[in-house]
């Protein structure tokens, strides 16, 4: 290169931009935070969808333990106080308040096979409601804190060994369709 080449680019404004050497830096350089803020939005919501996953089996299993306490014949605080620890020892992480046991249930939603469990002495409802501090996204949200609630609704069938069937109800927005028998 000549002395003098480099003298007309620095002048002139427009050879400037057609010199294309250190691009890709200069691109990464203001990509790089962008990526990274996806990686950890991205590893976040992950976490959430884990700690709804185990709130749910924390409901699945409160719920059966409380429906084995009613087939036992335990009065409504016996079957609190299981369902409670059952939730707990499943890996429940809210306080006492999050979970709300109701038996016979009064605010359940229709069963997978369309029976209305409300009022009904044959169903109990688990409800756990717990909340998690926000990491990354607290950035982008009023919020501190996301709130997650899941619900099981188990039915109570009489004969021998013990049959349940289980109503899973994943988000409070919405039901799902399928129901399992669980026996012990």
């Amino acid at each position: 290169m000549k002395p003098g080449a480099i003298e007309l680019k620095s002048r002139g404004g427009a050879a400037f931009l057609d010199d294309a050497h250190g691009g890709a830096a200069i691109i990464m350089a203001f990509m790089t935070p962008i990526i990274i803020g996806g990686l950890a939005f991205g590893a976040e919501i992950g976490g959430w969808e884990m700690t709804r996953r185990q709130l749910q089996n924390a409901a699945d299993t409160a719920a059966f333990a409380a429906g084995t306490q009613v087939r036992s014949g335990a009065d409504n605080d016996v079957i609190a106080a299981a369902a409670k620890a059952v939730a707990v020892e499943s890996g429940y992480k809210g306080d006492d308040a999050g979970v709300v046991v109701e038996y016979p249930p009064a605010t359940a939603p229709l069963a997978a096979d369309g029976t209305d469990p409300n009022g009904d002495n044959a169903y109990v409802y688990v409800t756990l409601t717990q909340t998690q501090n926000r990491t990354f996204t607290k950035f982008f949200s009023a919020s501190s804190a996301v709130a997650f609630q899941t619900a099981a609704l188990v039915n109570i069938e009489n004969g021998r060994p013990p049959a349940f069937s289980l109503f899973i109800r994943a988000h409070p927005a919405r039901s799902l369709p399928a129901a399992r028998r669980m026996s012990r």
